[in-house]
């Protein structure tokens, strides 16, 4: 059985149960590259878990000339349409996804771009590509595995290059054994053309192949940057020279052109610029940053996830709130992995898991690597005060145009939360150039939201010197929240007016100079007690206006009471009291819960920088 060459349709088979959603039209955005030199290069990168490599198993039973894959498109999206192919007649080419109904003729006539007869015309179906070629196709994670279990069992032949050096003994590198499987594969389905002289060579088989046979092949290669993010890799220089010059050898070697078909590769990271001469920059990218039309085939769609719901009897809106907040390019993309697992189980949480890159990424958070922001200052406390914003509901403001892709080569503020983009933990509004230069900035889901909090707490750092102040506003939160559950007035008006007027190392002191600003405080102070058990809403609608700050307990639990919280500046913390009741803010609560409801009413001197706490239970 093929592991990388022409392999079966196995996989794509699996990935067919009873939560799977139709992203075949992905085929046809291919088969428009195909042959294209400038545009059948193309990387694909999303966070973990977003359907990267169900696309490679599809891709792969259907172009693979290792199995018969028509019963499996027959009746998908794929089968009901077509493209529509132009060239010739002094028109610039085009290629174009048009329904299966139309006809060439009704196309012909209702476009104007068409008005010369010696343009050329074709009409092309699914079928026409369906299982036609030599597909080498390569999981780094498989591979990974594969070539630890054979290192580990002394099986790998030991490296020509370093017989004459100090590193006699040495066995090849997983990138060179990567080629000699692939080698040996081919040689399997070509013996008469590829002779034994041929053990790492792949670029010049593949030549002979192609130059012997005509043959041309599609390339399919999922988690690309494993060798860049993870252990034990990410630290061989070498190795990562070695893997660049074997990927520039295949898809940057004029000698290649003529032999791919398609090369289609997928990661977390960006294709990188690790030094001036090792760019791959043929590829066409489609990334969290810049999606393009491939936005809708990975992930799931809001109808999607809404069509599931309806399907299970489950809560729709419920699920938005955990798992929606990807836009990308207009479009709502929730992660596939959490949204099934939360069916699955019937338990709406964290299923999320963190990337090997995202290690990387804290060792800037929390000082570890330098960083600078913006001012040429302390990067490490700038960011980290950003993300506690985040983590509240507040947008902020990044460039996002500058990353190489490259997390080694972060320098700036900027450059770690495009990172943080890549990565899934933030997400921005807008797309183009002009977007990515001044991006709002947002966490998508509670779900990434607890994922964050989790990590500021429990990442190996936290109780390092940056990580320590973190640790230190959490246990300030968790007293600001007991405090109030023991309706202590006195500690909570203490506790608020300390953080208040010291909080300079997590918010900008401008801004709290007015009601509003003392409610983003207060908050900020509550987040880290809250955020497991409560849906906060801020300038919550209910009754006859606007509260500001509701706490809607997330189950019922008499431990975790629902709160109300109102803002006043220079007035008593009475006031609010008396507004909560006057304007009926309770009325909202009463909808989730029949509890006692805490109304909580803090003031602020501007003028003597005094705190009042009043703290009422309404049981009504």
């Amino acid at each position: 059985m093929s592991v990388y060459v022409n392999c079966s349709n196995d996989n794509f088979v699996n990935d067919q149960d009873q939560f799977y959603q139709d992203k075949t039209l992905l085929i046809m955005e291919m088969n428009k590259l195909l042959d294209l030199n400038s545009q059948k290069f193309i990387c694909v990168t999303r966070p973990r878990r977003f359907g990267k490599s169900m696309a490679i198993n599809m891709l792969n039973a259907y172009y693979s000339k290792g199995c018969d894959s028509k019963y499996l498109f027959e009746n998908k999206k794929l089968s009901q349409h077509k493209i529509f192919k132009a060239s010739g007649g002094g028109i610039k080419p085009f290629r174009e996804l048009v329904s299966s109904d139309q006809s060439l003729d009704s196309l012909k006539n209702n476009d104007e771009r068409l008005a010369n007869t010696q343009v050329k015309l074709e009409l092309e179906g699914y079928l026409d590509h369906l299982n036609k070629y030599d597909v080498i196709k390569i999981d780094f994670n498989d591979l990974s595995t594969l070539y630890t279990q054979a290192y580990q069992s002394g099986s790998l032949p030991i490296d020509e290059m370093y017989k004459e050096s100090t590193h006699e003994g040495r066995a090849i590198s997983i990138i060179t054994y990567l080629q000699m499987q692939i080698i040996n594969e081919l040689r399997e389905i070509y013996p008469d053309l590829i002779s034994d002289e041929y053990k790492y060579q792949l670029k010049e088989v593949l030549i002979k192949l192609n130059q012997t046979r005509n043959l041309q092949f599609i390339f399919l290669i999922d988690e690309w940057d494993l060798v860049f993010r993870d252990q034990p890799y990410v630290d061989d220089l070498a190795l990562k020279e070695q893997y660049v010059s074997f990927l520039r050898g295949l898809f940057k070697d004029g000698g290649t052109m003529p032999l791919i078909k398609l090369a289609y590769i997928t990661g977390i990271l960006p294709i990188q610029k690790y030094n001036s001469e090792s760019s791959l920059n043929n590829f066409t990218e489609y990334s969290m940053l810049s999606p393009s039309n491939l936005a809708p085939y990975y992930g799931f769609t809001e109808k999607e996830v809404e069509e599931l719901c309806v399907q299970y009897s489950l809560d729709f809106a419920a699920f938005t709130k955990w798992y929606d907040g990807y836009i990308l390019n207009d479009i709502h993309i929730y992660n596939p992995y959490s949204v099934v697992n939360a069916i699955k189980s019937g338990f709406l949480g964290n299923y999320w898991t963190k990337t090997s890159a995202s290690n990387i990424a804290y060792d800037y958070i929390f000082g570890k690597k330098p960083l600078i922001d913006q001012k040429g200052k302390d990067g490490a406390k700038a960011v980290q005060r950003d993300l506690l914003q985040l983590l509240i509901g507040k947008e902020i403001r990044a460039d996002l145009s500058t990353f190489s892709g490259n997390p080694s080569d972060i320098t700036t503020v900027n450059e770690l939360f495009s990172l943080l983009v890549c990565l899934g933990y933030i997400t921005f509004s807008g797309s183009g150039t002009v977007a990515l230069k001044n991006s709002k900035l947002k966490i998508p889901n509670l779900e990434i939201r607890l994922a964050l909090k989790n990590e500021f707490l429990l990442h190996e750092y936290a109780n390092k010197t940056q990580g320590k102040r973190i640790k230190a506003l959490a246990q300030i939160s968790q007293s600001f929240f007991d405090a109030i559950v023991a309706k202590n007035e006195k500690e909570v008006a203490q506790i608020a007016q300390s953080f208040h007027n010291n909080s300079s190392q997590f918010v900008s002191f401008k801004e709290y100079n007015d009601e509003s600003a003392l409610r983003f405080t207060i908050q900020m102070l509550l987040m880290f007690a809250t955020l497991d058990h409560y849906q906060i809403e801020k300038e919550a609608t209910s009754g006859l206006g606007y509260a500001d700050l509701m706490l809607i307990p997330i189950e019922q639990d008499p431990e975790l009471p629902p709160i109300i919280l109102e803002f006043k500046m220079n007035a008593s913390s009475e006031v609010g009291i008396e507004q909560i009741k006057q304007k009926n803010y309770k009325q909202k609560l009463r909808s989730y819960t029949n509890e006692p409801i805490y109304y909580v009413g803090i003031s602020y001197d501007l003028h003597s920088k005094q705190h009042d706490c009043t703290i009422l239970v309404d049981k009504s």
